[in-house]
């Protein structure tokens, strides 16, 4: 099984916090390494920092629940691509993601948090952070996970039933 995260960028998906906790399953754009997506791969969101005075970070945990398809996005994210970016919505490579936990505002896991982690301040995101969707490395995957349980625990964000 593989660990991923999917990035998003606030100048491209306005209001990603709120579309994450109020909608469960969601739709991911899958702009490479497709191939190696499969069932039950464990997801990382992470939202950039944008314009905005929050601070980018991971901010949602999921699985994935089918192969890249060939899908438009759900009718209810169409509102949240910008300008110059509505044509993301329309029918593309996609992944269904289940999501797991939804952490807001502070509560996420901040780049500053990754980058100062001896064991993820490799992660491909910080290290290009141009894309969508980035393979983590094995040895990568177990700490990432921890240290997002740690906060979790810490902060009790909404959890979303399974």
């Amino acid at each position: 099984m593989n660990t991923w995260i999917f990035q998003s960028t606030p100048t491209q998906f306005d209001g990603l916090d709120d579309y994450l906790v109020n909608h469960n399953p969601v739709l991911w754009r899958v702009t490479r390494s497709g191939k190696d997506m499969r069932v039950g791969d464990e997801v990382f969101i992470y939202h950039c920092k944008g314009k905005g005075k929050r601070e980018a970070g991971v901010v949602a945990r999921g699985i994935i629940l089918c192969e890249p398809t060939m899908l438009g996005d759900h009718q209810d994210a169409h509102g949240h691509w910008t300008e110059g970016n509505e044509n993301k919505a329309e029918q593309s490579l996609r992944v269904l993601v289940r999501l797991l936990d939804v952490c807001r505002g502070e509560s996420r896991l901040t780049a500053k948090q990754l980058k100062r982690d001896p064991l993820l301040k490799n992660l491909p995101n910080l290290k290009r952070p141009q894309g969508t969707n980035y393979l983590v490395k094995p040895e990568m995957a177990e700490p990432l996970l921890q240290r997002w349980f740690d906060r979790v625990e810490k902060l009790v964000p909404k959890r979303i039933g399974v």
